[in-house]
């Protein structure tokens, strides 16, 4: 799949795929289960798209382009809410401290 991200730290957009879905990561003894893997650049907070449809944001990386990103969940057609839902993540990954499961 094709996935873009666009920030403000390189002023531009750029795309790459996503070699890996469902992927786990420890940070400093916290576990974040469920991010996506792309190969696009960019800076953490940077939303992640594709074809006009929203898919996350990034949230870290092990190399500059070679990112992390928290998907995000529809609001719910029949709630009341109209809030979007992500699962927590902590802030602050570092490349050298996230570890694979």
């Amino acid at each position: 799949m094709r996935i873009c991200t666009t920030g403000g730290v390189f002023g531009r957009s750029d795309c790459g795929t996503v070699p890996a879905l469902g992927v786990t990561v420890t940070y400093q003894g916290v576990t974040v289960h469920g991010l996506g893997r792309g190969t696009f650049c960019g800076a953490g907070g940077a939303s992640t798209y594709a074809s006009n449809t929203a898919y996350g944001l990034q949230v870290a990386g092990f190399s500059q382009c070679d990112s992390l990103y928290q998907g995000i969940k529809p609001p719910k057609t029949h709630s009341t809410s109209t809030s979007h839902t992500a699962s927590n993540q902590p802030s602050g990954f570092a490349n050298q401290d996230i570890k694979w499961q």
